[in-house]
Parts: C-alpha cells; structure tokens; sequence
C-alpha cells in the first residue's frame, strides 16, 4: 500500500488508578493522571482514523507517544501505562464492551510492537511531584534506551523513527522546577549516537523493493515553545540547534514534541546551518491527562498522522483529533488536513 498511519499521542500521565477519575483543581491541574474516559475513546478513534486516511485492514496502525508516559514516574503508574498501551483494560464493573487499550500485545515481542516511545519530564521524577530533573533507572526498563533509530515499513515505504530524550542533558542530582528540556550534547552523547545510526542507514541504502525514506524524531521537549513562565517548559537554545541542525544533514521530514499540552504545526523550520530545506515540528495536545471536560490550554487531543507514496513522491499529511467533550475523540476538520506537504 505505500502508506504508514501514525497515531501520535503525547502526555498520557498514566496515574496508578486504572479507571481513574480523581483530579487536581487550581494550580496542580498540570499533575493530574489520566481520565479512564479518554481512554476508552480511543478504540474507535482508531477505527475513525482508518476510514480518514484510507488504511487497509491488513496494515496496522502505529503509535508514538512523545513523553509523559505517567504522570510522576511511580512504579505503579508505569504498570498502568506498559499494560494499556500493549493490551485491553477491561474494568469488572464496567459493561464487557467498555474495553480501553491498543492490544497490540498478541504474540509479539518487544522489538516488533508498532509502538515507539521516549521520556517526557514526568517520567524522571521518581513517583514523587518534586520535580526532579533525571532518573536513569528508566533507561532500558521502561523506555528503550534513547537514542534509537527504527525502521517501519509498508511497500516501497520505509519511514524510520528516532528517538531522544530531551532531558537527557539536565543535571540529576537537581530539581528542574522550570521543566526545561536539554538533550545530551555530549561527545559521544544520545545527539552523536543518532547521528551515528542515519549515517550507517545511509550507507546501507534502502532495502530490496523500497523507493522512498521519510525520516522523524520523536522528543519530548518542544523548538518552538518560547517559555512562558520565566523561561519555563521550553527545550534550551543548544538542543534546538542541534536538532536543526541534524534535520539539515539527514533530511528530517518532521519532529514529534509534546510537553506543552497544546497543537502546534506552522510555520516550520528552517534547518541549519544553510537553511537548505524545512521541518516541521508536529506538537502533539495533552491526550489522555484528566478531567475530560478541560480546555486549559486546549481539550485532550492527539495527531493522526498518514504517510504516503503518490507518483514516487513521499508526502506527510497530518490530522489534529479533539475530544468533543461528552463521548469521543473526532478530526478538527475531517475533509482539510492540518498538514501536508512533500516529505523531503
């Protein structure tokens, strides 16, 4: 089919209530755990966005998740959120049709689920809300350990997806009150280690049958986010330059960002150093963080993202999906993408 469909999600916060429906007011709201109801609006968003982008029965839908997998990092919370990304949640006291998950589990091992995902800030805060800046216990256990690079492919397509951890780059031993996000530029650092995987995928070539790569990174801090709160929640000036920077050199059709808990899409970037070419930054909504009812700073949302070959040119076409505040997750305009552009 020459078509790979994302489904892109971010901020999940997974609590360690599964059905869970107990939230924060006033200031903490950005603390709260998922809401039990979103969840169970994602089976058939799954199903509306394979009527939406045209995916055959027999292609799967992938998932990305940018960060905040939970909501403080406890363990509990990681149990609720690895079982509900890989399999159905179906909660006793809720009819047998009320089901919540991706079950993507089936006979599969770890390598080969359709599922790609890094750290967010949340993730590294031991299961307190002390913000802490870094908890590299999580590395290898709960996220694999950034950075990667991993194929997945449909026909002649071959989309590879990078992972980074933007908070890679902070000091551990401090607390990151202000939630900035720095990637590790270190030599020999997660930035080089990427680098290092696209060059030996250049140098590989395509596989047999393949005729066109779309290449994304997926991180958890944003580049466009200016700071609001002083200077707080944006990815430091050095990470955005680099991430620009390697766009530029390896072609990188677009960055998968969260943390911010909003959409934001356009204008691109212009890469760096020789601003040869453009990227786009695809923010992804807070999805699942309760209560369902919010709209600070926008309701629970998340990306469908298609992929796609037309006449040997690869092109990325992107859908922004919204809670409609009582029952289901739907397209902002189901007939006029967000997005689209030629994949570079």
């Amino acid at each position: 089919m020459d078509q790979i469909v994302l489904l892109h999600c971010s901020d999940v916060h997974f609590g360690e209530i599964p059905a869970n429906n107990r939230f924060f007011p006033g200031p903490m709201r950005g603390q709260n755990a998922h809401d039990f109801q979103l969840c169970l609006g994602l089976n058939p968003a799954m199903e509306d966005i394979r009527d939406l982008t045209g995916l055959p029965d027999d292609e799967e839908i992938r998932i990305v998740v940018s960060g905040d997998l939970t909501a403080t990092g406890g363990h509990k919370e990681y149990l609720v959120g690895h079982s509900f990304l890989r399999s159905l949640y179906r909660i006793r006291r809720e009819p047998a049709s009320d089901v919540a998950g991706f079950d993507i589990r089936a006979n599969r091992t770890t390598e080969d689920l359709p599922l790609r995902a890094v750290p967010g800030n949340h993730d590294h805060w031991w299961g307190s809300r002390l913000m802490w800046a870094k908890n590299p216990n999580i590395r290898g256990s709960h996220f694999r350990n950034t950075s990667w690079l991993l194929p997945w492919r449909s026909g002649a397509l071959v989309l590879e997806v990078g992972g980074l951890d933007s908070c890679a780059g902070v000091d551990p031993k401090k607390r990151n009150i202000k939630q900035i996000g720095k990637l590790d530029l270190s030599k020999g650092g997660e930035v080089e280690r990427l680098k290092d995987l696209l060059r030996k995928s250049d140098k590989a070539g395509l596989p047999q049958g393949a005729t066109a790569r779309v290449r994304t990174i997926v991180v958890h801090h944003s580049l466009a986010y200016a700071g609001g709160w002083w200077g707080a929640l944006k990815l430091d000036d050095a990470s955005k330059q680099a991430l620009l920077e390697v766009a530029e050199e390896f072609r990188i059709a677009a960055f998968l960002t969260g943390h911010t808990h909003d959409f934001f899409f356009d204008p691109p970037f212009d890469t760096l150093p020789k601003r040869s070419s453009k990227v786009y930054e695809l923010r992804c909504a807070s999805t699942l963080q309760g209560p369902h009812s919010r709209d600070d700073p926008e309701a629970p949302g998340f990306w469908a993202h298609k992929i796609w070959v037309e006449r040997g040119q690869a092109k990325w076409t992107s859908w922004r999906y919204y809670w409609n505040g009582s029952s289901r997750f739907e397209p902002k305009d189901r007939k006029k993408p967000c997005v689209d552009f030629p994949a570079p």
